[in-house]
């Protein structure tokens, strides 16, 4: 299992050093505004930029917030609002046992850290914890024919298997997955030259 702890300090400043902001603008691309009281389950949420957009969003939202970094996860009650309902789990997504039914599951860069065999075990794994009309909310880089992008790309996959440990290598199969399961995209948006997409999916 990869381990964030020691980067968790400096990950968001280098990914804005390098990125800009356009990483922030693509998760926050599709996100939901109710005053339903959704059950939204976000995989991988690192340092929770996210939960002060969800604040104002969706206030009446239950959250289940997973990352394996225990680090990240105090990173992110520290930028939690007062108004939202959020239980934290500091797991690996593939060991946490989820309950219940999610009206919203969001992956902000994470599957790019898994091969697509893995993605296809983790979604068999939530399947029984969504519904028909569940919304996957994902963001993440995608493989191009741009040479600067796969350079960027490769560099990237080094950087986290030096840090992390991560052993993926290259840029999976997200849609195949997905389809398989019963996704089919509702939005998308690219960004970065199409370095980086974001999609709503709803299960059908």
């Amino acid at each position: 299992m990869s381990d964030y702890n020691s980067i968790a300090p400096v990950y968001d400043r280098l990914a804005r050093f390098i990125f800009g902001d356009q990483l922030n603008v693509a998760v926050k691309e599709h996100l939901i505004s109710s005053e339903l009281e959704l059950r939204i389950l976000i995989l991988g949420g690192g340092s929770g930029s996210l939960l002060e957009d969800l604040a104002v969003l969706s206030p009446a939202a239950k959250i289940t917030y997973v990352d394996s970094s225990v680090e990240m996860i105090k990173m992110a009650q520290k930028r939690q609002s007062k108004n939202l309902h959020i239980d934290y789990v500091t797991k690996s997504i593939f060991t946490t046992e989820y309950t219940g039914t999610y009206d919203v599951v969001i992956v902000p860069f994470v599957l790019d850290m898994f091969n697509t065999i893995e993605i296809f075990e983790l979604l068999n794994k939530l399947k029984p914890h969504m519904r028909s009309g569940t919304q996957l909310l994902f963001t993440d880089f995608v493989g191009n024919q741009k040479l600067f992008h796969k350079l960027l790309i490769s560099v990237m996959y080094l950087f986290f298997r030096v840090t992390t440990g991560c052993m993926n290598t290259s840029i999976p199969d997200y849609d195949g997955p997905l389809r398989q399961q019963g996704f089919v995209i509702e939005e998308e948006s690219y960004y970065m030259s199409r370095l980086v997409v974001a999609r709503k999916y709803r299960l059908i």
